[in-house]
C-alpha cells in the first residue's frame, strides 16, 4: 500500500506507540516465552502471569511489525523478534529496556525544555545522569546492560587494523570502559596486548565476572577511577567509547586533559562516538536523533568534525585519523599535539 503525504505524517506521530508496544513486550518476557515454546496464547500468558484478554492486544500488532508470527494458533519469533529474546547474539533487549524505562520519560519533556531553557532531566528534579545511575543499583544495571549490548554491535576490525600490528605488545586502557566490551574485542584482535578498564565501582563486579567467564582474566584488570580526575595509569592506546557525548565541551575538555596527561608521547586515543554529517541526506538522520538523545537523556551532545577539532585542540590533542565504523559511528585516532601526523582521512 502506497500511503499519501497525511498517512505517513500520521504513521510517524505514531511512532511512540510502537516503542512502547515492543517494550512492553519485552518487559513481560514475551520474546523469551515464545522461544521457551510457551507458544501459544493460552501457555503464553500463563507463563507470562497475564490475562490472555489484554496479551492479544499486543500480540495483534507484533505480528504485523513481522516480530513475530502467529501459524494455526502457534506464535514463532521472526528474524526480527530474535533480536529481542534475552539469549540471542547482539540481542536488542536490553536496549529496549532502557529505552522504555528511561528514556521515553525524558523525551516527552522535550518540548518543556526548549521553553524553560533547561534540560529535560533538571525538568524532572532528577541529578546528573550518571549521579543518580551511581546511587540506584537497578539503574546503573540497565544502563550497563543497555551500553553492553550497543557496543557488542560494532565492528572495529578496520580500526585494528590502521592501529597497531596484529601481534604488537601493548597496553589498552579504556577509560569509562563500564563491563569491558569494548576492551574485549582489543583483546581478541591483539593476543598479546594486555587491558585495564577504568570506571566506577558499580561497574567492578560485573566487569571482572565477564573477563573471567571470556578468559581475559590474566589479561585485563578493572581499576576504580574517575574520568574527571587525573588518571593513575599509563598505556600505549586509551579508549573513550561513546563517553563524550554524555558530557558537555567543558566536561569533556577535561575529560580529554586527564587522558592526555596520562599519555606518553607515543601513545594515541581513540574515541568511538557519532560524527554529525554537515550534509542533508537520509543518512543524516541517526546523527541528529542520537544528539538529541543526549541532550535530553544527559545534557550531552553529538558532534561534527570541525567541533571535534576544536575540542580535542583545547584539550593539546589532535586528530591523526578518522575510520568509519558504521553509518556514522566513527572512531577518531587521536595524539598529542606537535607529533607528526598521518593525513585525516575521509569520513
Amino acid at each position: 500500500m502506497i500511503l499519501n503525504a497525511k498517512n505517513q505524517t500520521q504513521m510517524l506521530i505514531n511512532g511512540f506507540m510502537s516503542t512502547a508496544i515492543i517494550y512492553s513486550a519485552c518487559e513481560l518476557g514475551v520474546f523469551d516465552s515464545i522461544k521457551r515454546e510457551k507458544n501459544k496464547l493460552n501457555l503464553l500468558a500463563e507463563d507470562l502471569n497475564v490475562d490472555p484478554v489484554y496479551l492479544i492486544k499486543i500480540l495483534r500488532p507484533l505480528e504485523q511489525y513481522r516480530i513475530i508470527r502467529c501459524e494455526n494458533e502457534v506464535y514463532s519469533l521472526t528474524d526480527m523478534g530474535e533480536y529481542l529474546a534475552e539469549d540471542s547474539e547482539d540481542s536488542l533487549k536490553d536496549y529496549t529496556l532502557f529505552c522504555g524505562r528511561e528514556c521515553i520519560k525524558v523525551w516527552m519533556k522535550m518540548y518543556d525544555s526548549m521553553v524553560e531553557c533547561k534540560a529535560p532531566m533538571e525538568l524532572l528534579g532528577e541529578d546528573e545522569l550518571f549521579n543518580n545511575l551511581e546511587n540506584d543499583e537497578d539503574r546503573f544495571s540497565t544502563f550497563n546492560k543497555m551500553m553492553s549490548s550497543v557496543s557488542k554491535q560494532l565492528d572495529l576490525e578496520a580500526l585494528f587494523i590502521k592501529l597497531e600490528s596484529k601481534f604488537s605488545c601493548i597496553d589498552i586502557v579504556d577509560v569509562g570502559g563500564g563491563t569491558g566490551t569494548i576492551i574485549k574485542k582489543f583483546l581478541r584482535y591483539y593476543p598479546q596486548a594486555r587491558g585495564t578498564i577504568l570506571d566506577l565501582s558499580q561497574a567492578k563486579d560485573a566487569a571482572e565476572e565477564g573477563l573471567l567467564k571470556d578468559g581475559f582474566s590474566t589479561r585485563c584488570v578493572f581499576k576504580e577511577a574517575d574520568f574527571f580526575k587525573p588518571l593513575q595509569v599509563t598505556g600505549d592506546i586509551f579508549v573513550l567509547s561513546r563517553v563524550l557525548h554524555d558530557w558537555d565541551d567543558e566536561k569533556s575538555e577535561l575529560i580529554l586533559k586527564n587522558v592526555k596527561d596520562a599519555m606518553g608521547d607515543d601513545s594515541k586515543l581513540v574515541i568511538i562516538d557519532e560524527i554529525i554529517l554537515d550534509s542533508n541526506n537520509p543518512a543524516c538522520i541517526k546523527g541528529y536523533i542520537c544528539d538529541i538523545q543526549m541532550w535530553v537523556f544527559c545534557n550531552g551532545k553529538e558532534r561534527t568534525k570541525a567541533e571535534f577539532e576544536v575540542l580535542l585542540k583545547k584539550a593539546g590533542l589532535q586528530i591523526d585519523d578518522i575510520i568509519n565504523i558504521d553509518n556514522g559511528t566513527s572512531a577518531i585516532i587521536c595524539k598529542k599535539e606537535n607529533v607528526t601526523s598521518y593525513e585525516v582521512g575521509e569520513i
